[in-house]
Parts: structure tokens; C-alpha cells; sequence
């Protein structure tokens, strides 16, 4: 499993998305749905005392969001923060062999 606050977690991402995703990421922090974004929710999350709580991140975002997403490169691909941190890609935005890497790099599926 990963969890957005792990250090490794932007590389696992990284080696999906790629560096371009990245550099987008590092250029954006501010913007809604990306890696910056839902780490700061979590941090608020945890600032809160709520880190134990299955109340979604959606509500610690800087922006009005409907659900914790966390959208891949050019937004094709897209993965759920769950409300305890852990990220899952969900399999309706990716081909099977983008699954298999994703889940052998640690991150489950939905």
C-alpha cells in the first residue's frame, strides 16, 4: 500500500505517470486533484485529530471537490485517496497492463 504522506510516494507515482506528470505536479502545486493538493487535505485531516476517522479528504481541500481524486497524467488515468491516506487506482481509467505495474509497485486497485 501506498499512503500520500510516505516520501516514496510521489516517485511510485512518478514511475506511472511519468516525469512529465511530475514536473506538472511541482509546477502546480495549488492546483485541485493533484499530488500536492491531497497532501495538504491529509495534513489538515491530521491537524484536525480526524487522521483515524472515515471522513473523505474532499472535506480538508482547499477547493469545494466532490470526491478525493487524484488524476495521472492528461487526467487518463485516475486514483482514489481513501480517507485514511492510501491511494488505489481505479481500473475503469487504465489499461490491464498499466494495473499489473501499478499493483506491483503497491498501489491496489478499485
Amino acid at each position: 500500500m501506498v499512503h500520500i504522506t510516505q516520501p516514496e510516494a510521489l516517485e511510485v507515482l512518478t514511475q506511472l505517470e511519468g516525469t512529465r506528470w511530475r514536473r506538472s505536479q511541482e509546477a502546480r502545486p495549488d492546483a485541485p486533484y493533484g499530488f500536492y493538493f491531497w497532501l495538504r487535505a491529509w495534513n489538515a485531516k491530521l491537524e484536525a485529530g480526524l487522521q483515524d476517522e472515515p471522513v473523505p479528504l474532499c472535506q480538508f481541500g482547499a477547493r469545494a471537490t466532490r470526491a478525493p481524486i487524484l488524476y495521472g497524467d492528461e487526467g487518463y488515468r485516475r486514483y482514489y485517496v481513501q480517507s485514511n491516506g492510501q491511494l488505489s487506482l481505479m481500473t475503469d481509467s487504465a489499461l490491464p497492463g498499466f494495473v499489473a505495474k501499478a499493483l506491483e509497485l503497491g498501489i491496489p486497485t478499485l
